[in-house]
């Protein structure tokens, strides 16, 4: 059975009833669910969310957007055939974020990565080069404008990282000095 995607909007300190986004299901797969872990809104009107998608056998990342009232259908974005889902979103104004995304699938460990959205279109995910242990989990993201960004989460070492984007140019990940674990 498929399980319902549930979405709540809040005004004022006031919160609406749960309502329904109804999933975009891959044709053929049986079990299809979605499941959302990440929303930013650039204005009260204009949010979007991300997560993943799919079926047992493959996942893929998803993401839909909130305009004026209403949410789209969760839609899929490439990973060139690696499964992969959106842990965090930052949007800088509507229809233009950025996900983190971490790359990989079932056997093969994950690469933090990051998927940009321009004007409501979807770029494809890209890798973080350079992440301390060669793999990772990026877990969340923030961006104070288009091009000038930073993601945070942990590498195959177990210590925690960030990545900083500075006027479009992604820096090499590092691991956050002082944390438990961290050298």
């Amino acid at each position: 059975s498929n399980q319902e995607v549930l979405y709540a909007t809040e005004s004022g300190g006031t919160w609406t009833s749960a309502l329904p986004i109804e999933p975009n299901p891959i044709p053929g797969d049986e079990g299809f669910f979605t499941e959302l872990n990440a929303v930013s809104c650039s204005d009260p009107s204009h949010c979007t969310s991300g997560g993943e998608g799919g079926a047992m056998g493959g996942f893929v990342p998803v993401a839909d957007t909130y305009t004026d009232g209403d949410w789209t259908q969760p839609t899929g974005i490439d990973t060139t055939d690696i499964e992969g889902r959106i842990n965090g979103i930052s949007c800088t104004s509507a229809n233009n974020c950025v996900g983190a995304i971490p790359i990989g699938g079932f056997g093969v460990p994950s690469v933090p990565g990051y998927v940009i959205e321009t004007n409501g279109t979807w770029g494809t995910a890209t890798e973080l080069i350079g992440t301390p242990g060669g793999h990772g989990t990026d877990n969340g993201i923030s961006c104070t404008s288009a091009g000038n960004c930073t993601i945070v989460g942990q590498d195959s070492n177990n210590r925690p990282f960030y990545a900083t984007e500075a006027g479009g140019t992604w820096r090499t990940p590092a691991e956050i000095a002082g944390s438990l674990g961290a050298s």
